[in-house]
């Protein structure tokens, strides 16, 4: 029986769990043999000495040995470790291996590898054209794979998805779920800062043209009463300007307060707790709308989850609203 030392029993061990990991995943090679055969190696190397073997002198035989991988069929060697030669080869072989399986291939994968063919040349084709066409190619590459991917989920069942099936169908979700999920959350606030800012673009707009007027009418009045002309009809005209700057130069007001920034982000605050009060409310009543929405990944949602999200939408629109309420 082989005799180690602790430091190179430590290494032996070592040696043979990289050699169990790297052969397990080959159906050609049986890990338990290999590594019986690596122990009799070791056993007639080290016969008639006596003592604990070293770990020095372990490692000089593990180096005749060389590395785990080297038990690997020439076809299971990853392609970092074959020569440059034989990458292209590899490459013609996966690309017919995989349009084999496309065309006759388990039933399983067609719509998985169909799935994720669709949304990649879709967005290499978006990033290689541009423009509006490339937008539409990309587009309607999305929604394809999206169909497909749904197809596939309804014909295999998540819960039959092996981990290879969920890489090829679930990136084909994430285009349209992402997207959705954002609109759900953000487009009540995003749209109603855009509503504030255009209420102060006109009131800007509005003072910046009443500005020019009363310019331009008092440029006029200057250059007539240099001439001597009569003034008496400028007067009326001038107060009338006056006040129609005066009116467009005040603030915008909104539920009779004046429109300042802590109103603004105020306001903003308020209407997204409100949105989510009432969008927690519907998917609190309606659970299978987010399952059936964002399946799978929703498959877990629970009703609770939509009245929590409403208990906090509307605990941020009661604290917010004292900086909204009409005075």
């Amino acid at each position: 029986m082989l005799t180690l030392t602790p430091d190179a029993q430590s290494r032996l061990d070592e040696y043979l769990a990289e050699l169990r990991r790297v052969l397990g995943a080959s159906p050609a090679v049986n890990p338990a043999e290999v590594e019986q055969d690596v122990r009799d190696h070791l056993s007639a190397a080290f016969a008639g000495r006596g003592g604990p073997i070293e770990r020095s002198a372990l490692d000089g035989e593990l180096q005749k040995l060389g590395a785990p991988s080297q038990w690997l069929p020439d076809e299971a060697q990853p392609w970092f470790r074959k020569p440059p030669r034989d990458w292209l080869h590899d490459l013609r072989a996966s690309l017919v291996q995989t349009g084999k399986r496309l065309a006759g291939g388990p039933e399983s994968y067609r719509l998985p590898y169909l799935s994720l063919l669709v949304l990649g040349v879709g967005l290499f084709l978006a990033m290689l054209v541009g423009d509006e066409e490339g937008f539409l190619a990309g587009f309607v590459a999305c929604v394809t794979a999206f169909i497909l991917s749904r197809a596939g989920l309804a014909l295999l069942g998540h819960e039959n998805l092996s981990s290879p099936q969920k890489w090829l169908l679930y990136p084909a979700l994430l285009p349209v779920y992402i997207p959705l999920l954002v609109v759900l959350l953000a487009a009540v606030p995003v749209l109603s800062g855009l509503a504030i800012d255009e209420r102060l673009a006109v009131q800007r707009f509005g003072a910046h043209s009443a500005r020019e007027q009363l310019q331009a009418h008092d440029a006029h009045a200057e250059a007539l009463k240099s001439r001597g002309g009569d003034l008496s009809a400028y007067a009326a005209t001038r107060d009338r300007l006056q006040r129609s700057y005066d009116a467009a130069s005040a603030p915008p007001q909104i539920l009779g307060r004046t429109v300042t920034p802590a109103v603004a982000f105020g306001l903003v605050v308020a209407s997204t707790g409100l949105w989510l009060c009432v969008l927690g409310m519907v998917l609190g009543l309606a659970p299978s709308l987010v399952r059936g929405m964002f399946y799978p990944f929703a498959v877990g949602y629970r009703r609770r989850y939509g009245f929590m999200l409403a208990a906090l939408g509307a605990v941020t629109a009661i604290a917010y609203w004292p900086l909204i309420r009409p005075v």
